[in-house]
């Protein structure tokens, strides 16, 4: 699922009994060193804790750029068309406008004119001409704006500008949430918006996966619900609500954090069918991270240097140590970084 990087940098933080993919609670600090934010077969994003900046590598592992701007003013960031070309835009400061966005191509900086407004926040961008952007101002409003390549770009308004944005692996299926949860689908005319619109209620994210009729979706928050099949399931486990997803074709998870009065942290992760039924149970000290296979085939959790992958089951696969954080490539590759920063694609 798509976290801002406050939420990241903050640990994804929560107080017991209180979570959310968006950060609310208390923030607490990160222990993880390095924390991989995106990553396709032919880069990766990473964020820096300890250097307080976030970094392109390449395939080879060969650091091709580092930004310490993002994090200074609090702007997200999101590879484009491929990692680790990058594009950066929004602020921290919602009484502000938003900074201009700039973008990193080729290990190069540059500013990026796609918007004028007060509030700029580019939640999809595959080049200046396929791109989805919150735009607007407190005095006139705020809208989704799609922009598309054959110019018939496409203004959806929307309650306020803090709108999640969520697409699935292949970047083909996404959805948008705001006072409902918006569906678009990904063609050669870029992002069209369809007619399968459904209650956001107290949804605050979401996960995607898969494509067509095969399409499902998470909302965590909550009430944690599945979308699938043209219905609506509850998302039923010991947790209650539901702080963050990772999703598959045939199953999930979905975890809370909590941190005690005395600092120490625990991650609860539950494993969900397609039904939205709990299927089993992890509670971990530290602060876990969650990336699903988008084949479905199994899950990479990673906590306090060790990664764990496991399948749709909860069975464990494999154990590795020295990783800091996992994630998936479109294409299920498995991609680790160790404490250290060294970077690895593994087929």
């Amino acid at each position: 699922m798509r976290k801002t990087l406050a939420a990241i940098a903050a640990g994804g933080l929560v107080l017991v009994a209180a979570c959310s993919a968006a950060g609310t609670g208390q923030p607490t600090k990160d222990t993880t060193l390095f924390t991989l934010i995106q990553a396709s077969s032919s880069g990766a994003i990473v964020l820096d804790n300890a250097g307080a900046s976030l970094l392109g590598f390449d395939r080879s592992g060969t650091r091709t750029w580092t930004d310490q701007q993002a994090l200074q003013v609090g702007a997200d960031v999101s590879c484009a068309a491929q990692c680790p070309d990058a594009v950066f835009s929004g602020g921290a400061d919602p009484t502000s406008p938003d900074p201009q966005p700039w973008q990193i191509t080729a290990g190069r900086n540059t500013p990026m004119s796609i918007s004028a407004t007060a509030t700029r926040r580019i939640l999809a961008y595959q080049n200046p001409t396929d791109a989805v952007l919150v735009e607007g101002s407190p005095d006139k409003g705020w809208w989704l704006r799609v922009i598309r390549p054959d110019g018939t770009d496409q203004r959806i308004p929307v309650p306020n500008p803090g709108v999640a944005w969520s697409a699935n692996p292949q970047r083909t299926e996404a959805v948008a949430i705001a006072e409902s949860v918006l569906r678009f689908r990904h063609t050669q005319n870029g992002w069209q918006l369809t007619d399968d619109t459904a209650p956001a209620d107290q949804s605050w994210g979401a996960c995607v996966a898969g494509e067509g009729p095969n399409q499902v979706i998470a909302l965590v928050g909550k009430e944690p619900a599945l979308l699938t099949g043209g219905k609506r399931i509850s998302i039923q486990t010991d947790l209650g609500g539901a702080g963050e997803c990772a999703l598959g074709t045939t199953g999930g998870l979905v975890l809370q954090r909590e941190v005690s009065q005395t600092q120490q942290h625990r991650t609860k992760i539950r494993g969900i069918d397609l039904q939205g039924k709990q299927t089993w149970s992890k509670d971990l000290p530290g602060e876990a991270s969650i990336a699903a296979n988008p084949t479905g085939t199994n899950f990479a959790i990673a906590t306090q240097g060790k990664l764990e992958l496991i399948d749709p089951n909860g069975t464990t696969i494999s154990t590795q140590d020295q990783v800091a954080s996992a994630t998936y490539t479109p294409t299920g590759e498995l991609v680790t970084i160790t404490p250290t920063g060294q970077i690895k694609w593994t087929p």
